[in-house]
């Protein structure tokens, strides 16, 4: 049982690796937050360029 703890939760290489894995998560923050932007940006700017309601090109 001792080794089956050791072998999957190993405190020692959790710790070692913990940095790398805050950066992981910075990267996936970093990577949704553009990827939003993106989103939003190309959205909007087609919902603008067919003048659908809502858009300032709007005809109704």
């Amino acid at each position: 049982m001792d080794r089956l703890l050791h072998y999957y939760f190993n405190l020692d290489y959790m710790a070692k690796s913990f940095p790398a894995l805050l950066g992981g998560l910075g990267v996936t923050v970093e990577i949704a937050a553009w990827t939003i932007v993106g989103g939003l940006t190309l959205g909007l700017s087609l919902a603008h360029a067919a003048g659908l309601p809502g858009s300032r090109r709007s005809t109704s």
